[in-house]
């Protein structure tokens, strides 16, 4: 790989783990709206709170 295509490459995956942090935030404000309780079980975090809402 060139360094051009490295550089693109690892803007892209900082503007997606930016993303990703920004939609785990809204899911953090969704699960403690619907189902607080939820995020204070062991090992329950938003997103698998967030698939047992879905489910």
């Amino acid at each position: 790989m060139t360094a051009r295509a490295l550089r693109s490459t690892a803007v892209r995956v900082q503007a997606l783990r930016a993303e990703a942090e920004e939609l785990e935030a809204e899911i953090v404000v969704l699960v403690e709206a619907m189902a607080p309780k939820l995020l204070r079980l062991p090992g329950v975090g938003p997103i698998s709170a967030g698939q047992i809402l879905v489910s």
